[in-house]
């Protein structure tokens, strides 16, 4: 995949998130994709997000809900 005519000052900010998280830019754009991938298939599944939820990734929700079930 390539994405032509992207912004410099957005490759850098993911170039620092990345960073950030000890990734490679390209561990890190795959990680955000799939998650991007899935919100998407989740919307598709369910129609426009409720309210309470909206900036909430899918992802964030399971390791809340795993969390909370190995807590008992």
């Amino acid at each position: 995949m390539q994405i032509k005519e992207l912004d410099d000052a957005v490759v850098e900010r993911l170039r620092v998130a990345a960073n950030d998280e000890g990734m490679s830019l390209s561990a890190f754009l795959r990680r955000e994709l799939t998650v991007l991938a899935e919100d998407m298939q989740l919307k598709d599944r369910l129609g426009d997000p409720v309210p309470a939820l909206v900036g909430v990734r899918l992802r964030e929700i399971v390791d809340a809900l795993r969390e909370e079930r190995d807590r008992q």
